[in-house]
This record gives C-alpha cells, structure tokens and sequence, in this order.
C-alpha cells in the first residue's frame, strides 16, 4: 500500500537514474530498445504484483503526461492495481494542463477497471474505532462478483 503521490516520486526517481545510466552507457544494452519508461515499470513489475494506492488524485502536469504510459505498461506484465479516492474517476484530475492526455488514461481506465462508488452516508470510516471494525469482513454480493468477471472476460 503506498500513498499514489509517493508511488509518482519514485517513478520520476526511477526515470530520472535509468535516462541518466542510458547516457552514461558506451555500449547499447539489450533492453536500451525499450523506452526508459517501459524499462521502470518493467523493473517495478518484478518487485511487486500489487499497488494499492491510497488517495489517488492528479495533481501535477508532469504525473498527468505520463500515467497512461506507466499504468499500460505495468498491467501487461500483470500488476494489479486498486486505488482509493475521495474523488469519482472524472475529478481526479482537476487543474487541466494538458488535460486530453489525461482523459485519454481516464477512459483506458474505466475499460480497463472496475470502479465501485462508495456510499458512506455520512460515515467517516476513518473516526470508527477498531472495536467497531470487524477486521477480515468483506462484503462482496453476486452482482458485484458477476461484474468483475465480466469485466476480466472482457479484458482478455
């Protein structure tokens, strides 16, 4: 579980040490084929097989540019994704700089992703003591089963 704007960090960290080796290199590397992008997401790929990004939201240009590219790459080799926000899918990007290259992810996103919209009805889950949390309950009806199955069946 990690936090999206550390995650973006540590993708522009990564990028920034793999374009540099790439200058730094005499000699053509077998994956120097590769963007230094799909390289990242490839090395990030073999350390792990799940995100789970907590309070995902968009709110700088450069992470807008380049998020498509970066979650594309890390789903072909098989990460899975789930993410959190207080946001629907269509706000997570409010500023707008270069907005087109971001609606682009959005509805890869929405193809690619099942979405369940939250309704909490005033519960701030946060504030619950964890006498009132029943920890390893998981509230999963046939509908929604149904649907992500569909929606796996759909992404093959």
């Amino acid at each position: 579980r990690v936090h999206f704007h550390q995650f973006m960090l540590e993708i522009h960290k990564r990028l920034h040490l793999k374009r540099q080796s790439r200058l730094l290199e005499t000699s053509q590397a077998s994956d120097s084929e590769s963007s230094p992008l799909q390289a990242v997401a490839a090395d990030m790929a073999k350390e792990t097989l799940l995100f789970a990004f907590d309070e995902f939201q968009v709110t700088d240009v450069s992470d807008a540019l380049i998020l498509g590219q970066i979650f594309e790459e890390l789903w072909k080799h098989g990460v899975i994704i789930v993410m959190t926000s207080n946001r629907p899918p269509e706000d997570l990007y409010q500023i707008g700089f270069n907005k087109t290259f971001f609606n682009r992810f959005m509805n890869y996103l929405s193809h690619r992703c099942y979405i369940q919209h939250l309704k909490t009805i005033g519960v701030d889950y946060r504030m619950l003591s964890t006498k009132q949390i029943q920890k390893g309950s998981y509230q999963i009806n046939q509908s929604y089963d149904k649907n992500i199955h569909e929606n796996n069946d759909n992404q093959k």
